[in-house]
């Protein structure tokens, strides 16, 4: 699932706050008016100046965002939907992705499944991380392929480093966990390039 600026609360806003155009509003805010353009047409919002819009805005980022849902249908995905499901039903405040050849669609026939789980605001532990697996270990003892369960909270920054945004797939969960680690991962993918 991807996420762009929400045209139509960005505009509700820019009125609210008295502004008639977008230059006006990009001028006198210091925000380039291409900025605004790009983020209008679909840009990725997962940037500095994306957060620097809100900020001026004096909105939650999030309410600045609407999702678009993924077109690419996962082969296979039955077989692990009462895992997704029971991860779901674990904490509310936790997301749960794919990542790997089979959200990439590079998958062979037993590929394993690669899962990530996530929380926000607060990170998942080591110690609820093992009893999560657990689960999922019993979950997962008669199917044909293997899942490898991954705490994306607590993963290394070489491995997150070479998770890339639009290789993660949205299964289940909690939407502002996904879309606080699409800007974690953006930003550790700004600190390598600079």
């Amino acid at each position: 699932m991807s996420y762009v600026l929400d045209e139509e609360v960005f505009k509700r806003r820019l009125l609210d706050l008295g502004f008639r155009s977008l230059s006006a509003f990009a001028s006198q805010n210091h925000i380039h008016r291409n900025t605004l353009l790009g983020f209008l047409h679909g840009k990725t919002v997962f940037s500095n100046a994306f957060f620097k819009l809100a900020h001026v805005l004096e909105i939650d980022p999030l309410k600045l965002l609407r999702s678009l849902p993924s077109q690419r249908a996962i082969e296979n995905i039955e077989e692990i939907q009462k895992i997704i499901s029971w991860l779901t039903q674990q904490d509310q405040d936790m997301v749960v992705l794919l990542f790997g050849s089979r959200a990439q669609k590079k998958a062979s026939k037993y590929s394993d499944w690669d899962i990530g789980i996530f929380r926000y605001p607060r990170p998942i532990s080591g110690r609820e991380f093992l009893k999560v697996k657990c689960g999922v270990g019993e979950l997962s003892e008669n199917l044909i392929r293997s899942v490898d369960l991954v705490n994306l909270n607590q993963a290394p920054s070489w491995f997150l480093d070479n998770l890339k945004v639009e290789e993660i797939l949205f299964l289940d969960g909690n939407q502002k966990a996904f879309i606080y680690l699409k800007g974690v991962l953006d930003g550790v993918h700004q600190t390598k390039v600079a």
